[in-house]
């Protein structure tokens, strides 16, 4: 619409030149329509330039603004499920020459590091019996090679306790009631002979 009112004003004015030329003609009035023609030329060039500039900077804020790139983060996987509790047994393959006598004085070490003296003596049919007051392991063992497993606890409910020997002078606890029982696991507790047996290997 612009350039259309330009070129109209254009127009006029160069038909009132001609009307103009036509009533008095003469080179110098020629000469100077030629000049004005040049600088309307000239100015029809500046403005179209300008309405050049104008209309891309129209455009570039009329375009919609670029989305912001989303980086898809990688899922986290789900931790690996927990065993509810430790496992009751460990893989011991310690097997005695010969019946081990395990009486005698030890020190039984917890899993959290607390330490109690106690002692093995020897009961009836191939039994011993772990002596320590307030103590929930304590009770009667019956002896199997290079295992022992409780048969008459001081705490009746206290059933399922099994030590099992890596050598003559060190076992390791390998088996325990329900933890709903104990109160906390004992599993992994060791017993350490104070006075090492002569046959010890």
């Amino acid at each position: 619409m612009f350039r259309y009112l330009i070129a109209l004003f254009c127009v006029a004015t160069l038909s009132l030149a001609t009307t103009v030329a036509a009533a008095e003609p003469g080179e110098g009035l020629i000469d100077g329509l030629i000049a004005q023609i040049r600088q309307l030329e000239q100015r029809l060039e500046r403005i179209e330039s300008q309405v050049d500039k104008n209309s891309a900077a129209i455009d570039r804020n009329t375009a919609p603004a670029p989305q912001p790139k989303v980086v898809a983060q990688p899922q986290k996987q789900p931790k690996q499920a927990q065993p509810a509790q430790k496992e009751k047994s460990m893989a011991l393959d310690w097997t005695p020459q010969e019946p081990v006598d395990y009486s005698g004085r030890w020190l039984m070490t917890l899993p959290l590091g607390a330490e109690h003296h106690v002692a093995i003596k020897k009961a009836k049919d191939n039994q011993l019996k772990l002596v320590r007051p307030r103590l929930n392991l304590a009770g009667v063992y019956q002896v199997d090679g290079a295992t022992l497993t409780i048969v008459r606890p001081a705490d009746k409910r206290l059933t399922g306790f099994v030590w099992t020997a890596i050598n003559r002078n060190t076992l390791i606890l390998t088996g325990e009631p329900p933890q709903g029982r104990t109160g906390s696991s004992y599993v992994g507790a060791t017993l350490t002979r104070l006075v090492e047996s002569p046959e010890s290997r």
